[in-house]
This record gives C-alpha cells, structure tokens and sequence, in this order.
C-alpha cells in the first residue's frame, strides 16, 4: 500500500464473488506490501480473497482464487497392518498389507543375517520392529520397536554381540535393512505431530529419539521437529511435538517422521535375555529367548492443524 493507513485494510472472503464477509482485519504495513496473521477456514475449500479499504468498493483490489490445504494424515497411523514373512527361524514384520500401500519401513534387517541357527535364535538373528496385539493403545496392533544385541557367540550367560537400534520409518529401506529413501509424498503442512507411546528400558536412563520434517517440491525442509529424550512410561502416554516452520510461504511436497528405540550411546540388557509379545504370542524357552535393551511400542500417530 502506498498511501493510506495499514491498519484500515480488511481482508475478504467470499464464495462466490459478490457477498464478502471479514477475513482478516488490520494488517501491518511494509512498502507496498499488507500482512495479516494466520487466517482460519474450511479446509479442501475452494474461495475468493480480496482486500478493502475502509470498507469503500472503490477502494477494493481484483479478488483472487484461493484453495486451502486438506486435513491429511499419513497412511497406517494406527500401524493396524502388517506384512509378515518367514525369515530363517523367525519372521521378518514390515508395516504395511503390500508395497502399493505403504508409507513406513523398519530397519529389522541389519540385525536380521542370512544364517540359520538352532541354540538361542533369537540371541542370532532378530527383527528391531515388531507389533503387537495383546498391548495396543486403539485398533488391534501397536508397533513395537526394539533395540537388541545380536551375535553369534551370545549366550545366556554372556552378551558379546552387536547392538542394533530399531527404527520405524516413513521411507524405504533396502535388501540389508538400512534407509534408502526418506519421506511419502504430501502436500499438507499440520502444525503439529501427536502419537501415543510406551517405552520401557533395561537401564533408567535410556531415551526414545522422534523426527520429523516437512520438504518442498526441490527436497528443502521447511519444517521439522525432534525430540531426544522420549520418556520411561509403562502406561499409554499421548506427546505432541510442534513443527517448527523455517519457510512459511513453500509449499509441502513430502513428509518423514522416525521413531528410534533409543538415543543412548551404550545399551545393556539382561544376559539371560528375556521373552516378548509379538503379534499375539508371548515367548517361552531358549528358542524365543532375547537380548532386549529398550523397547518402544507407538500407535494412533495423529497430525494437528492449528
């Protein structure tokens, strides 16, 4: 605006072109230029926008198209369905019913090695993700993400394997378990992301680690959240993490969010290891014996407009 006051701009709404209603009121100057704060409406609706002075039609600009953003939510938030694979002497679980569907992967295959093995199975080959049926927060899976030791001299009375962190993913992850692609696309940007959690560890000070980003069409992050110091609780607990917008104006083209079994450095475990619920079952005996440092269980991730 060149001439005139900023604060007697009023910014319009309107469905079809000829009765405005009040938008936005009071915009702050700068040059040419009117900015408003955050304006509310219908989301997935199509409108017409224009800004009045005084409230003088002579004083009107040309009204412009506007088409707000859905409310989306990422694909298995509720992580109610899996894949599931006969892996050695276990089972390789993935989180979706078929590629064409799915948004997240595990990394379960780098503690997963192409040997079969007899005495203590589980002690030599593992998946870092599983689900389970019988601890869910709604629906009738939650997933479980795990950080486990692997090796081949593990026994029950000592532990000299290998630590894997398991990691829940939106993206893909190749033949061997690690990332090869991050991110589903996405054109919504939330406020905000919200899931329910339990996270249980062998030493008090162990931590579950989240991410989170938002990128635009050219791959650049325009928002992102973390968190490294996920809690100890027993019982479902609801966290909510702000997405911090460093580009308010670009716009969304893909979304990624990761969920760590731990942020530790160093992990410790039980040598005897110790019996999980996966997909139902509860294991017993040495064959369903495992090395289990933490395990994090997450469902009903949730994505808030605000």
């Amino acid at each position: 605006i060149s001439n005139g006051i900023p604060e007697l701009v009023t910014l319009q709404s309107s469905t079809d072109g000829v009765s405005w209603s009040e938008l936005a009121k009071g915009g702050s100057g700068s040059g040419n230029s009117i900015v408003f704060g955050k304006i509310s409406c219908n989301p997935s609706s199509t409108f017409y926008v224009r800004a009045i002075y005084n409230g003088d039609e002579g004083h009107a600009s040309n009204a412009v198209t506007v088409t707000s953003e859905a409310v989306a939510q990422v694909g298995n938030a509720g992580f109610e369905n899996w894949k599931v694979t006969g892996w050695r002497t276990t089972s390789l679980y993935e989180p979706f019913s078929s590629e064409a569907d799915q948004w997240w992967d595990v990394n379960s295959k780098v503690s997963m090695p192409n040997q079969s093995y007899s005495t203590y199975p589980c002690f030599k080959c593992m998946p870092t993700v599983t689900y389970s049926n019988n601890n869910v927060h709604s629906g009738s899976a939650s997933a479980q993400v795990s950080t486990i030791n692997i090796g081949w001299s593990n026994s029950v009375v000592a532990t000299p394997g290998d630590w894997y962190v398991g990691e829940l993913f939106i993206g893909d992850a190749n033949s061997n378990g690690n990332k090869v692609s991050s991110g589903h696309s996405f054109t919504s940007r939330p406020s905000a992301i919200s899931f329910w959690y339990q996270f249980e560890a062998y030493k008090d000070s162990d931590r579950f680690g989240v991410d989170a980003n938002i990128s635009d069409e050219s791959g650049n992050i325009i928002a992102s959240a973390s968190v490294t110091d996920g809690p100890i609780s027993a019982g479902w607990q609801k966290m909510t993490i702000p997405l911090t917008y460093s580009n308010g104006k670009k716009k969304a083209a893909s979304i990624y969010i990761s969920f760590k079994a731990s942020t530790s450095s160093s992990h410790s475990c039980s040598d005897g290891g110790s019996w999980i619920e996966i997909a139902g079952v509860t294991g017993s005996g040495d064959k369903e014996r495992i090395k289990l440092s933490s395990m994090l269980r997450v469902d009903d991730v949730e994505l808030i407009y605000e």
